[in-house]
């Protein structure tokens, strides 16, 4: 448990966040989860403005550096040097904060959104009725960020992905999707830390790296084939 304290303090983080998100909003207003069509149209744009955020957030706080922010930069180099080569998968403990971000990072990122967003819905008078979904599917993909990632970088027989083997032999068809997924992340991610202008992106479905043309795969035998996706020769933009 204790070797673990960094990531269940940060999902510990991002669902207290969560909650005062509900709290704040019961007392905005009557707050209501609306079971219609729109649903899980506004979950699939919340989990679609996360994953561009963070896109955004690793590749141009984290690497290209905001004036203010440097230290951000800083800290991200510094994972980078631990986490390279052989060491990508490390039991090296002893440095835990440069696996994982700051506890603070989540509700300084999404509570001042939280209130921006209400204020523009409560001005153009749609939408505040699905905030909570919205920033549901926020914290979740941030969440799942925050885990994946920590386990990532841990010895190949951690909790997380040994949960994720035990699901590839124990659950037909869905269990070796998952399985497949989490192989394609692990890859996508080693990658990066090998060649740190591709595959900015962390979570699928990479969508930020396949737009922005800083995708890379070294075997292209995926899913992402399907949008047209090669191995890109010429330097990303940035």
């Amino acid at each position: 448990m204790k070797t673990h304290w960094p990531i269940i303090r940060s999902c510990l983080s991002v669902t207290g966040t969560y909650v005062f998100i509900l709290w704040v909003a019961s007392n905005l207003s009557e707050m209501v989860f609306p079971i219609d069509w729109w649903m899980p149209v506004v979950f699939g744009l919340g989990l679609a403005y996360t994953h561009a955020f963070e896109y955004f957030w690793h590749c141009v706080t984290l690497h290209l550096g905001i004036p203010g922010l440097l230290s951000l930069r800083e800290g991200h180099r510094r994972h980078h040097v631990v986490f390279h080569g052989d060491n990508f998968r490390s039991p090296n403990m002893e440095a835990p904060q440069e696996i994982i971000g700051h506890w603070l990072v989540f509700p300084l990122l999404v509570i001042p959104h939280y209130f921006i967003f209400a204020a523009v819905c409560g001005l153009s008078g749609h939408g505040i009725e699905y905030l909570e979904v919205f920033f549901l599917a926020v914290a979740l993909h941030f969440e799942h960020y925050e885990m994946s990632h920590w386990f990532t970088h841990q010895p190949l027989d951690n909790p997380y992905d040994t949960g994720i083997a035990w699901l590839n032999t124990h659950l037909p068809l869905i269990g070796p999707l998952i399985f497949k997924m989490r192989q394609d992340q692990i890859e996508h991610h080693r990658i990066h830390h090998e060649v740190p202008i591709w595959n900015f992106n962390f979570n699928p479905f990479y969508l930020g790296d396949i737009f922005r043309k800083t995708f890379r795969r070294d075997q292209l035998n995926g899913w992402w084939k399907f949008f047209g996706v090669s191995n890109q020769k010429k330097k990303p933009r940035t």
